[in-house]
């Protein structure tokens, strides 16, 4: 808290001057630039910081977890519209679809749309053209799939092992001018792990990757104390 709240109020007043800025006539492209920098930059050390919290919280255990029985595919639906324009600014097609009605899992539903959301951020940020996939669906054991399918950059082998290390990211990201903290994927796996589901990821460099989450529906759960 005592840093997010004086970067979030520089992002505040970098957005006043921002919009000031943009009624002077005549203004230099470079002050324009430095400005887009700065709001960049700051929106960068808001994520890492809310990032570090998030961790911080999980490592106080799973009694910090408020479960609940929830619609994971409307949670989905809020996230996919909420991430939509992104992807579609960057002219990807994205689409979801689902086999499934009202799917009922026992979970935390903001933890739900952080690891939703984190998956589909990875895939927009990693994905120049082409697509990202997302769908639902129920296993023959008895679980929720959720899963994303995009036509970015591909994984790495030697990455794979690394992949849901804290602050890790690919060699591949790591060349690129792409954002990131390396948290997103760390967090995702131990909110999973906290709500007895698991994941798979197949990817292949300059193809893409398709990433599966697994979470028990509600005849499935039995939660860890």
């Amino acid at each position: 808290h005592e840093l997010r709240t004086p970067i979030s109020n520089v992002s505040i007043y970098l957005e006043m001057a921002e919009n000031s800025l943009s009624k002077v006539e005549d203004l230099p492209e470079k002050v324009v630039g430095f400005l887009k920098v700065l709001r960049g930059e700051t929106a960068r050390l808001i994520k890492l910081i809310t990032d570090i919290l998030d961790v911080s919280r999980l490592e106080k255990g799973i009694s910090e977890i408020e479960f609940q029985s929830v619609d994971a595919n409307q949670i989905v639906r809020e996230v996919f519209k909420a991430n939509r324009l992104k992807a579609e600014a960057k002219g990807l097609e994205i689409s979801f679809e689902t086999s499934m009605s009202s799917p009922q899992l026992m979970a935390d539903p903001d933890q739900l749309t952080q690891v939703f959301t984190n998956l589909i951020a990875n895939a927009t940020n990693y994905t120049s053209e082409g697509s990202i996939r997302i769908s639902t669906s129920q296993t023959d054991d008895g679980y929720f799939d959720f899963c994303i399918q995009d036509t970015g950059m591909g994984i790495k082998r030697e990455d794979f092992e690394h992949l849901f290390e804290r602050f890790y990211r690919g060699s591949q990201a790591s060349l690129s001018t792409i954002p990131g903290s390396g948290l997103g994927l760390a967090i995702s796996k131990e909110i999973i792990e906290a709500h007895n589901g698991n994941f798979d990821i197949q990817s292949e460099v300059g193809i893409g990757t398709v990433f599966h989450v697994y979470f028990p529906l509600d005849n499935q759960v039995e939660i860890q104390s």
